[in-house]
């Protein structure tokens, strides 16, 4: 692993850490989540350091912004804008190309954890100030 690589894994560790001592878990709850969240991270544990952060690189920008009012829009590449509801912990959001369910691993202050579908790769984003 080249020297650039292991600084960028060692912060992206020093980052969770700080956001873990100083988080608190949220109850799963539309007050909770309707927010504009922005991506900070990819887990996957079948890919490489190297594809984690080549992956979060093409995500970088990506947000998904959860209105009380039941609307939303992901923001990846172009913008989709659409309804979305919780039920059972999953955000199942509807737009013009289709639908899709979040799953929601974790929820706390300063980060949630998503899956979209099936998928075994998780999203981690945090709250846009």
């Amino acid at each position: 692993m080249n020297k650039s690589l292991k600084l960028l894994l060692l912060l992206f560790i020093s980052v969770n850490t700080l956001y873990a001592q100083n988080t608190k878990e949220l109850d799963i709850n539309i007050e909770n989540l309707s927010k504009k969240w922005e991506i900070i991270g990819v887990i996957n544990p079948d890919v490489s350091a190297e594809e984690l952060e080549e992956t979060l690189s093409m995500l970088e920008s990506t947000y998904l912004l959860l209105n009380k009012d039941s609307t939303y829009v992901f923001s990846f590449i172009m913008e989709l804008e659409g309804k979305w509801q919780l039920k059972d912990n999953v955000i199942h959001t509807k737009d013009n190309r289709g639908e899709n369910k979040w799953i929601i691993h974790s929820l706390e202050e300063n980060s949630i954890i998503l899956s979209r579908n099936q998928a075994k790769q998780k999203l981690v984003f945090k709250p846009k100030k």
